[in-house]
């Protein structure tokens, strides 16, 4: 998996290895899979924002699986692809799939992620206890414990677990952009306000920096600031194909005072498949503004019907207030 270097440049150079690998072996599984995550990861770091480059990973990962059908690694990568699409009970059909294959720590870590943002918040926990288990030293496995910890309300214990994990990864943008969330929750929002600022400075990518300057300015509640920024439509699409920017968003908005934006952004996260209802509802403290407001609980309403019809009785849905 390519995730210890997420920047343009050394995805690039995977693909050319790969492809030369390619040229020496010939058709190969593996290295199809290999490029089909790729493809993903392209997408998910905000480089190639289409659904051409998700159409090319699912074209790869299909070869992959045309050539040997039980390749975990292809349906992992069809898992990703799905869940970027907000269809999450595919994607998380493909990726137990790819568990039952192959026991490893990457796709332990997308189980855990899927799940705790479906509510299935007791099997994420599991997931991420295994992911960490199987792979200790893979930065991504005390990655998705820390996020499923989040999730969960416990946002000290997620922050403490978030540094370890933070410890173990490169300097690298998605480095800051979670220091800052995880130092949000647990209530350091000075801290979280300053690492925004620092995203702006170390994004490559146009919309990673903006982002990292509207959050800052909604922690901040300098609304001016945060409205102007929100008016760039590279901002809005690029956050509108992610449902945890959707979420962050929806979360500092709320906190400003910006009731509409924050429920327009919450909305896009329930349509990309995040409908954690728990989550929403009880355990997010910037989400607490909006609590009580029609609109709102006609979301959560939606956010309850995509949890059954994936499975989820959202009253089951463990989770403690901080």
């Amino acid at each position: 998996m390519a995730y210890q270097g997420m920047t343009e440049t050394r995805l690039d150079r995977a693909v050319e290895l790969t492809r030369q690998a390619m040229d020496i072996v010939g058709p190969n599984a593996l290295l199809y899979a290999f490029l089909a995550e790729t493809e993903f990861i392209y997408h998910d770091q905000g480089i190639h924002r289409d659904e051409e480059s998700l159409l090319v990973g699912e074209s790869w990962a299909r070869k992959a699986l045309e050539l040997e059908p039980e390749t975990p690694a292809a349906f992992r990568a069809l898992g990703a692809i799905e869940a970027r699409r907000g269809d999450m009970a595919r994607a998380v059909r493909d990726l137990r799939r790819a568990r039952e294959l192959e026991v490893s720590g990457e796709t332990l870590c997308f189980l855990a992620w899927r799940c705790s943002e479906v509510g299935e918040m007791a099997e994420a926990q599991r997931y991420a206890a295994d992911a960490v288990a199987v792979d200790p030293l893979l930065w991504f496995c005390a990655w998705s414990e820390a996020w499923v910890m989040l999730l969960s309300g416990e946002f000290e214990a997620a922050l403490r677990s978030w540094q370890d994990a933070a410890g173990l990864m490169g300097d690298q943008v998605v480095r800051t952009v979670f220091s800052a969330v995880f130092a949000a929750y647990a209530g350091h929002v000075d801290e979280a306000c300053n690492l925004f600022g620092q995203m702006i400075v170390e994004a490559d990518a146009f919309a990673f920096g903006t982002m990292g300057a509207v959050l800052g300015a909604l922690l901040r509640r300098d609304t001016e600031t945060a409205a102007g920024l929100l008016g760039n439509k590279a901002l809005r699409d690029f956050a509108s194909k992610d449902k945890e920017f959707s979420w962050w968003l929806a979360g500092g908005c709320s906190f400003a005072g910006m009731t509409d934006e924050a429920l327009g952004w919450l909305a896009n996260a329930i349509d990309l498949g995040f409908v954690n209802h728990h989550l929403f509802s009880t355990i997010d403290p910037f989400l607490a503004s909006l609590r009580g407001d029609a609109h709102f609980e006609a979301l959560m309403e939606r956010a309850r019907e995509k949890q059954r019809a994936f499975g989820v009785t959202p009253s089951a849905a463990p989770g403690r207030r901080p």
